[in-house]
């Protein structure tokens, strides 16, 4: 401590002088409060860190929730909820999930079809199924544009992974130029209609 404050050196006799003294006292309530305003520093990031992972939970639980009501248009406004919050996300992990979220979405099963000798009421629940989801076919769609939206241009997207595999694309599919950073998984996935990948990029696996 005595040479890293670079104090002089001191007389041999025993009896350390007042100007030493404020010298030394001086340099250390230095060091001290050097230290201290490096920890108040810290402390007042960790609590800005941690208000803003409080929002975007709340943020987040009040998208998915959109994105399960009963009407396609509050379940369109939770999907531009998610993605406005991916673009937000403080960091990755968080980005990711609100991704995963959307790609879970589009992994919703088509209904199969109805067996022969269905019972009224099976037929009822059947049919209530199939128009369920058509009538979220534009919510399917909206995900889709979003997710190739933000893979043609340059954002923290491209490092996501993007799960599609057994997703029906009902719609046409714009991927090109796409930079997939992350795992995409299109395996066992149906296009009904066109879809294009010229010029896109897939460094990250499948």
């Amino acid at each position: 401590m005595w040479v890293v404050l670079g104090v002089p050196e001191l007389e041999t006799n025993t009896t350390v002088s007042p100007k030493v003294l404020d010298a030394l006292a001086a340099r250390a309530l230095g060091v001290v409060a050097g230290l201290g305003g490096v920890a108040l520093i810290v402390i007042s990031y960790q609590r800005q860190n941690g208000e803003k992972k409080r929002l975007f939970a709340e943020r987040y639980a009040t998208a998915v929730a959109q994105l399960g009501d009963e009407s396609p248009a509050v379940r369109l406004g939770g999907v531009y909820s998610l993605a406005s919050l991916a673009d937000d996300a403080p960091d990755p992990g968080l980005r990711q999930t609100c991704v995963g979220v959307l790609c879970s979405y589009l992994r919703t099963p088509v209904p199969d079809s109805l067996p022969q000798g269905s019972s009224e009421e099976q037929q009822y629940d059947h049919h209530a199924r199939v128009v369920e989801h058509a009538s979220m076919r534009e919510v399917r769609l909206a995900i889709v544009r979003t997710i190739s939206q933000r893979l043609r241009t340059p954002s923290p997207w491209r490092e996501c992974d993007f799960d599609f595999s057994r997703v029906v694309f009902e719609g046409e599919a714009g991927f090109e130029s796409a930079v997939f950073n992350g795992r995409a998984d299109f395996s066992g996935a149906v296009f009904e209609e066109r879809v294009w990948f010229q010029e896109a990029i897939f460094s990250g696996g499948g």
